[in-house]
């Protein structure tokens, strides 16, 4: 949600509020200085009072114990997508040694999801262009039967045993309409499995099935 951060990890000292899965407003936080200056922010050295003037949303972490406050940002690019916050109890506990540590850890951390992330966007690109592939074999090889001799309802079960190679499913068939007056219809293919036959079975116009139902429709039925 905009203006909003989560708590993704969290370690130490107990906050109400800063748990891992909580949501907070970034108002009054350093956090949403980080978002402004984009780079580390260090706040410490400073009392309750001035805490409470200049970031309201950080008095239960100080309340909690909490007394120097580091944050550096994670970022892809130019964008800033999370942040890690180091806190101590002890005042002044952070030197700028600490703040350049943080930031090269950061920048790794931000470097291992980003190619964690390209990872997977190429295994899914990968997957994607396997199954186009797998769907246009089965347009082709579609094609093919329906250009070789015979009628059609001799290719029908061979198509569906194509159609299956696409989705699993246990059981595939062809309703066919042979009387529009009376609704009768043909079921002319049928694979269930691996196993395939041809049964032609007249069915009754009130074939409980979604495939008479997808015809008594004229739509699609899921």
């Amino acid at each position: 949600e905009e203006g909003t951060a989560r708590v993704s990890y969290q370690t130490g000292i107990e906050v109400g509020g800063r748990k891992a899965g909580d949501v907070f407003p970034l108002t009054g936080t350093h956090a949403l200085a980080l978002l402004n200056q984009r780079t580390a922010i260090l706040v410490q050295g400073e009392s309750r009072q001035q805490i409470a003037s200049n970031w309201p949303r950080l008095m239960s972490v100080y309340d909690a114990g909490g007394r120097s406050f580091l944050s550096v940002p994670l970022m892809r690019g130019d964008d800033i997508f999370a942040a890690i916050n180091f806190v101590s109890t002890e005042s002044n506990a952070f030197s700028p040694r600490h703040v350049s540590l943080a930031q090269q850890v950061s920048n790794q951390i931000a470097g291992s999801i980003a190619n964690s992330r390209l990872y997977e966007q190429l295994r899914q690109a990968e997957e994607e262009s396997r199954a186009r592939s797998r769907g246009l074999q089965v347009l082709l090889n579609t094609v093919d039967i329906l250009g070789k001799p015979g009628s059609f309802e001799d290719k029908v079960t061979s198509i569906l045993m194509e159609v299956t190679k696409l989705v699993e499913m246990d059981l595939a068939t062809l309703l066919w309409v042979s009387d529009h007056t009376t609704k009768q219809m043909r079921m002319v293919g049928l694979v269930t499995g691996d196993r395939l036959s041809i049964p032609n079975v007249d069915l009754n116009p009130d074939y409980p099935g979604v495939g008479g139902l997808a015809l008594e429709r004229q739509e699609e039925v899921i």
